[in-house]
């Protein structure tokens, strides 16, 4: 298992002492409407499936979106979680929030998708690339492996402590879900910094926040977030993201 850390959806998951406004994932559309595809296979079975090769079955998945590229942390790829799993599914689309707001429900088709992990996270694509990396669903296909269903739907994270996360035996079933942490506070060398280096300088920058216990953990944040400049917050409070690992 690699190092865990946290991601977030935008700089408005935070809710400290000191806090700035960030811009809400608003709706972009409400729609009523689910096809009500035949799901047959949850996310965690899908995830216990052979990795690396081509899915030839009809299997058939479903989940709501928890993280998009809306904030510019994420890059051409969405996060989607029923009851069992999260799943990053890698799509060739800029703006992929306008399809696939939070909250959003999606069925997808799996034949002739690649599941693969990368660093411990689950992910699914389209055919390998010379590196042996799935690729994001082209543009074209998009439609003929997603369906989009009913949204709003609720996006409701799990309450853990940094402990529970940091523990690899519990760990593995958080992998590409939405947490939310209580009591926390970034450490003094993280406080009051800009939430990552500008991109020129890091694709990813880790601040690390800290629990009453005195237990760490990473928040990696992208240089081309639009809260990159923003800086970390001073006291504390409760941060809700996406639980991965690197």
């Amino acid at each position: 298992m690699k190092p865990f850390s946290l991601l977030l959806l935008s700089g408005a998951m935070l809710v400290f002492s000191a806090c700035f406004k960030g811009e809400p994932d608003l709706p972009q559309d409400q729609t009523n409407y689910d096809p009500n595809l035949p799901v047959n296979t949850t996310i965690a079975q899908l995830q216990a499936m052979p990795k690396g090769i081509e899915l030839k079955e009809d299997i058939i998945i479903s989940g709501i979106v928890i993280m998009n590229d809306r904030s510019g942390n994420y890059f051409k790829s969405i996060v989607i979680r029923d009851a069992t799993a999260g799943l990053e599914i890698k799509a060739d689309q800029n703006d992929l929030f306008n399809d696939y707001p939070l909250g959003r429900k999606v069925y997808v088709k799996c034949k002739g998708l690649w599941l693969d992990q990368y660093n411990d996270n689950p992910v699914l694509g389209y055919t390998p690339d010379a590196n042996g990396t799935v690729s994001p669903i082209p543009f074209t296909l998009l439609d003929q492996f997603i369906v989009k269903a009913t949204y709003p739907n609720p996006t409701v994270p799990d309450t853990v402590a940094i402990a529970t996360l940091m523990n690899p035996e519990n760990a593995k079933s958080y992998l590409n879900t939405l947490v939310i942490i209580n009591e926390a506070e970034f450490t003094d060398s993280s406080m009051a910094l800009p939430y990552a280096d500008p991109a020129g300088l890091s694709a990813t920058t880790n601040r690390y926040i800290e629990d009453c216990t005195g237990m760490e953990i990473a928040l990696t944040n992208s240089g081309y977030a639009q809260f990159q400049s923003y800086l970390t917050p001073i006291g504390k409070g409760s941060i809700t993201a996406l639980y991965t690992s690197h």
